[in-house]
């Protein structure tokens, strides 16, 4: 008897799974029909600005680059540590600055 009683409950709770997987797909199915993926269009101020080049040209990235080697060399030293600071202070203004700008100039597209 408690042998029956078991099969008959994993066979309803497999026929059960299979009708709710069957439902989800139908779900998933209809609504990709419907609506479709979404394509998103993301606006990227780094690719818009050319900033490879920058990166490759630009002065104060190589300072910063020359003042964190000095400072992985000496890492006791305060004066590189204070000049690996400013410096990086400085290119992250530059690189802010440079995605306002653009924001900027994409607001008045609008």
């Amino acid at each position: 008897m408690l042998t029956r009683l078991i099969h008959h409950f994993l066979a309803t709770l497999m026929t059960t799974h299979a009708n709710m997987e069957t439902i989800s797909n139908c779900i998933q199915q209809c609504s990709v029909n419907t609506f479709g993926f979404s394509s998103k269009n993301h606006q990227n101020w780094f690719d818009d600005n050319n900033l490879l080049n920058w990166f490759d040209d630009n002065d104060l990235l190589k300072a910063k680059n020359e003042a964190h080697n000095a400072k992985l060399r000496n890492p006791s030293s305060v004066t590189l540590h204070n000049k690996l600071k400013e410096l990086r202070s400085k290119a992250q203004k530059e690189l802010r600055q440079c995605e306002n700008n653009w924001l900027i100039q994409n607001a008045l597209e609008i």
